[in-house]
């Protein structure tokens, strides 16, 4: 058994948050933070430029994360936490990156903090991103190894965890 599952057959990996609650929580806490104590000009206050670069960027991540699931659902497995996965996928931009719906939502929540003017919950990310590694990726990671062992360890070994 591993630290990271409580049953060492279990069909899916044992995270500790779903990451868009994660993104979403963090962007929450980051605006809230922002009113009591603004960083910066205020929510969605001053120049119009940070909002729409942060909304190209966060449309960017969107599309990306999208497009990953797509990904996933074409190849003929899940993308979701509770459900079973059946097969590694490494085409699209699984070719690129084993993470590539969570570099997404990573983009996503950088283009909504600038487009939100909120430099708490610019302060967040990287907590969220820790989070994330060590809450979701590492515990993924683990479980896809123990499920496809040495077909995964090569796709792992070939394939960047982001980039």
């Amino acid at each position: 058994m591993s630290d990271f599952d409580s049953e060492p057959d279990s069909d899916v990996a044992n995270v500790i948050i779903r990451p868009p609650t994660l993104f979403l929580g963090g962007l929450a806490m980051g605006a809230i933070l922002e009113i009591f104590w603004p960083l910066g000009p205020g929510l969605v206050q001053g120049s119009w430029k940070p909002v729409v670069i942060g909304l190209f960027f966060a449309a960017c991540g969107v599309a990306l994360a999208y497009h990953s699931v797509r990904g996933l659902l074409n190849a003929g497995t899940s993308f979701r936490f509770d459900e079973g996965t059946n097969l590694v996928v490494s085409s699209g931009p699984y070719r690129l990156s084993r993470n590539p719906i969570y570099i997404g939502l990573v983009i996503a929540y950088f283009g909504l903090a600038l487009a939100l003017t909120s430099g708490w919950a610019l302060i967040l990310l990287p907590l969220c991103v820790v989070v994330l590694q060590r809450g979701v990726i590492l515990r993924e990671e683990e479980f896809m190894a123990r499920k496809f062992g040495e077909g995964y360890r090569a796709y792992k070994g070939k394939v960047p965890r982001w980039l």
